[in-house]
């Protein structure tokens, strides 16, 4: 165990029983910065201290974790390649020369940081940055942090000194203090994801209006990687940037939201490069050249009779409310797309209905109404509807007027589920949830009988079944060829290309580094399995393909059921322990403390309390009781729809409307069910 683990755990246990839950970090002794050569893998003070420096060169966006990950190799080689140092993502004496010499004339922000004060940053003269809302800082925490929240807490007229000191000592906790009661949050002198949230508020309500000091210019040349939850003064310019071009239309915040991240996606596709959401210096230079989008003029040329959505700037997706989305789901319904209700809420009939949009338009297909669509719904036809379709009218049985697609959730597709099985088509569990095993076994039966294919069980589809006689042979679920949308192809970089390279590494088919990029070597594995398993072997990833990929792999990895754990389950003790492992890095297929992915996580700490749990994610959440938003409570886990359908992340709820989990790109964390990211993907809770 780690020094300080007893402590942490004392101070968790005391808090939950408070109802306000926050978490000692383990205390870690302290390194001289540049004693040794930092590398992917490592985690220590150190790390955290380059980490800081590196930020403080605008090469590192991300949270301060003092883990050496993809994401920190990748700012040591934008350093060293700015510096003219060999590129090799490792920090030695030479990168830790070059840091030393840039940052020699600016107040420190490593943890080793002075704290008498005497060198600190005037409060007028400097300029408040958005603060990290997914960390805790306390009485003798230091550096660059710290400093940034006694800037803000001093524009806030909260913070006495004139100048920082980068230590968090009896003022800023005085500050803090005052600042959480003039706020009515809760008053413990704890800057936590509440505190730090309500600054940015502020810090944004005061600076959103002097965005013209972040020129749009600063951008070209660039060689930063900027995504959701990077912040800063390049995430203000490419805002400012994406608005001259018409692609964004939210406030320059400095923070890379939702928004920002859409309209980063709409501007990549307009330009032809990669569509990812990700800014890096391909959308940079890109930018540079680009001419500002044609807005629409469309909405006023609609015919009286029909609804217009050419007005609409929003981006709206799953979760959205209001005008703006009644009038999406009237659009639909005239074009013949949506047969829901007008209900002003966009759920997964409605963003099913987007997507069958989008295909039949020719663009990005991605369940999001944004510009791009709602011009092209201003230009279209209703759909012709076909006798094959089954949304067509017909003789009904007692689901015949439901349509029922991926997605849908309930009684009714527990009953679907169950009907497919019995006719040998599906051998799926009975979840309640249509996910893509659902899906593929809907399409094998229509095929059988004869009805048009699409994957979506509607009043044709249940009167076939209601007559239909068992498959002869095996059932098959995982479906074919590359029929489905695409998901990934050569060309895309993001998280969910690593989640396809480590699981083709588990399947055998991939042998190098997840790097989160589909180059020419994932193409060719994911070739190679397709080939194996009777797929077409193009090389791109359907859902049929994922689908496989996942069946394969999740054999290799292995279903455990550990022995019975002994002592009884006690809430506070469960929490406790997960406490205890923040911090441990995130390790695919991992279930120890040398690494953790999502699952393997939540089975280690309820094992250790007592309680068996499956494997996956997936089949956790099967094994739990449904619980409602309402009545959820500690200890309980709460479920995420990520990289594929259904549920495929997870971590325990702590109260307070958060949770902790092992994160692919922070290890075990604490985040917030209500940030945008995870409010999005949030898709049930179960009680075990």
């Amino acid at each position: 165990m780690r020094e300080g683990m007893t402590s942490a755990k004392t101070a968790v246990v005391s808090s939950v029983a408070a109802a306000g839950v926050v978490f000692m970090m383990p205390t870690v002794t302290e390194a001289a910065f540049g004693d040794q050569t930092l590398r992917s893998g490592m985690q220590n003070s150190e790390v955290k201290t380059l980490q800081e420096k590196l930020k403080a060169e605008g090469h590192y966006t991300y949270s301060i974790t003092g883990v050496f990950g993809p994401l920190t190799k990748q700012a040591v080689e934008s350093f060293q390649r700015e510096k003219g140092l060999q590129v090799d993502g490792i920090a030695g004496p030479q990168t830790f020369g070059a840091l030393s010499a840039k940052s020699s004339s600016t107040p420190s922000s490593s943890n080793a940081s002075s704290s008498s004060g005497s060198s600190g940053k005037s409060i007028s003269g400097s300029s408040a940055s958005a603060l990290n809302t997914q960390q805790i800082l306390r009485q003798g925490s230091t550096g660059s942090e710290v400093e940034k929240l006694q800037i803000a807490l001093g524009k806030s007229g909260f913070y006495k000194p004139g100048h920082t000191t980068g230590s968090y000592g009896d003022s800023t906790r005085s500050a803090v203090r005052d600042f959480q009661r003039a706020r009515s949050l809760q008053v413990d002198g704890i800057a936590g994801p509440q505190t730090l949230t309500q600054l940015n508020k502020e810090i944004n309500a005061s600076s959103n209006t002097n965005t013209s000091e972040y020129s749009s210019a600063s951008l070209a040349g660039s060689t930063s990687i900027l995504r959701s939850g990077s912040q800063g003064g390049e995430v203000r310019s490419l805002q400012t940037k994406l608005k001259e071009l018409n692609y964004f239309s939210g406030s320059v915040s400095g923070t890379y939201n939702t928004a920002t991240q859409s309209a980063v996606r709409d501007f990549q596709r307009a330009a032809g490069i990669g569509v990812d959401g990700i800014a890096g210096p391909q959308t940079f230079r890109a930018l540079e050249n680009a001419a500002p989008a044609k807005t629409s003029s469309n909405s006023s040329n609609t015919s009286s009779g029909s609804s217009s959505v050419g007005s609409i700037t929003a981006i709206l997706r799953s979760g959205s409310t209001g005008d703006n989305v009644r009038s999406l789901q009237s659009k639909l319904k005239e074009l013949n797309y949506f047969s829901g209700s007008v209900s002003g809420t966009y759920n997964a009939a409605t963003q099913s209905a987007v997507r069958d949009f989008q295909k039949a338009a020719g663009i990005g297909v991605d369940g999001i109404a944004g510009p791009q669509t709602f011009r092209a719904m201003e230009n279209a036809s209703p759909v012709k509807t076909s006798s094959n379709s089954n949304t067509s009218s017909g003789n009904s049985t007692s689901n015949s007027s439901a349509i029922l697609r991926q997605g849908a959730t309930g009684e009714q597709v527990r009953s679907l589920q169950t009907t497919l099985r019995d006719l040998k088509y599906y051998s799926g569990s009975i979840s309640g949830t249509f996910g893509s095993q659902t899906a593929a076994a809907v399409r094998d039966f229509q095929k059988a009988a004869g009805l048009g294919v699409d994957g979506i069980a509607g009043p044709n589809t249940f009167k076939a079944l209601e007559t239909a006689s068992p498959k002869s042979g095996s059932a098959s679920s995982a479906g074919s060829g590359s029929t489905s949308k695409v998901l990934l192809q050569h060309g895309a970089r993001n998280d969910d290309v690593r989640e396809l390279q480590d699981s083709l590494k588990a399947a055998g088919f991939f042998s190098g580094t997840s790097t989160g990029y589909f180059g020419d070597v994932t193409k060719k594995a994911v070739t190679d399995f397709q080939k194996k398993w009777n797929l077409v072997a193009d090389g791109i990833v359907t859902q049929a393909t994922w689908s496989k990929i996942q069946e394969v792999s999740s054999v290799h990895l292995g279903s455990s059921s550990p022995n019975q754990s002994s002592g009884g389950f006690n809430t506070l003790n469960l929490i406790a322990d997960a406490s205890n492992l923040i911090g441990v890095p995130y390790r695919w297929g991992g279930t120890t403390t040398a690494g953790f992915d999502c699952s393997g996580f939540t089975q280690y700490v309820y094992k250790k309390n007592g309680k068996n749990l499956p494997r996956t994610a997936a089949q956790q959440y099967n094994a739990g009781s449904h619980v409602s938003d309402a009545n959820r409570r500690v200890g309980d886990m709460v479920f995420f729809e990520t990289y594929t359908s259904g549920p495929s992340h997870n971590g325990i709820y702590i109260g307070n409307g958060q949770f902790i989990h092992a994160g692919s790109s922070t290890g075990v964390t604490i985040a917030s069910l209500n940030t945008n990211y995870w409010k999005q993907r949030y898709i049930g809770t179960r009680r075990h």
